[in-house]
């Protein structure tokens, strides 16, 4: 086994790309590619939002005292995730040709389904600090299924975070622009908007991420 390791810059952030096998991912074929002519999609949960503070391993809330809840903070922002991020990636596939159908098709060549994942036990984009800053951070699971055969002909992993760790796994790791990152937890809830603004910004990234590993 090897690794091997890049980087590209997609709007200012970088996104680092580390692959330890050929088995971790799975890589749409020539073949499939041009053969899927039409994509459902599926998926694409809205996460719950939340604000922690972590000491070593340990979630604080991090909501300072006076201040509305995290997630009701979010919500004002009006901020859907999965609602926006399966816009995104229906554009992207659009431009490269496919026809994209949301909501489910039964005559769809290909389902894509995207499931956003975050702190467990719940599917939770957070605002986290490790030590540090507050910063965004979710995971996207994108998997492409034949129809017909329920063969997966694409997956791909996103996780959307500053981790000092480059993935070994085929994860792609896209750390957000730092514009993006508070000092504090007051800072943090004083600007609701830059805080929406961060996770809204992984959006166009996975998609054309998505959208490259489907070019025909």
């Amino acid at each position: 086994m090897f690794a091997l390791e890049g980087s590209i810059r997609l709007a200012g952030s970088v996104v680092f790309i580390a692959i330890l096998c050929s088995g971790c991912v799975t890589a749409i074929s020539p073949s499939d590619a041009a053969r899927v002519q039409t994509i459902s999609l599926s998926g694409f949960n809205e996460p719950g939002f939340d604000a922690l503070d972590f000491l070593i391993l340990t979630p604080i809330p991090a909501r300072p005292s006076g201040y509305d809840e995290f997630p009701t903070l979010m919500e004002r922002q009006s901020l859907h995730l999965g609602t926006e991020l399966a816009a995104a990636i229906a554009q992207g596939l659009r431009n490269d040709g496919y026809k994209v159908v949301e909501g489910g098709s039964a005559n769809a060549d290909a389902t894509l389904d995207v499931q956003l994942l975050g702190f467990p036990p719940a599917a939770t984009a957070l605002y986290a600090a490790h030590g540090g800053d507050f910063e965004p951070e979710f995971t996207a699971v994108a998997t492409l299924t034949d129809s017909s055969t329920k063969k997966t002909l694409f997956r791909g992993a996103y996780v959307y975070r500053n981790n000092s760790l480059k993935p070994i796994d085929g994860t792609i790791l896209i750390r957000p622009d730092p514009k993006y990152y508070f000092k504090t937890s007051k800072a943090l809830f004083d600007n609701p908007q830059l805080a929406a603004e961060g996770f809204r910004a992984a959006e166009p990234i996975i998609a054309q991420l998505i959208a490259a590993s489907l070019k025909r």
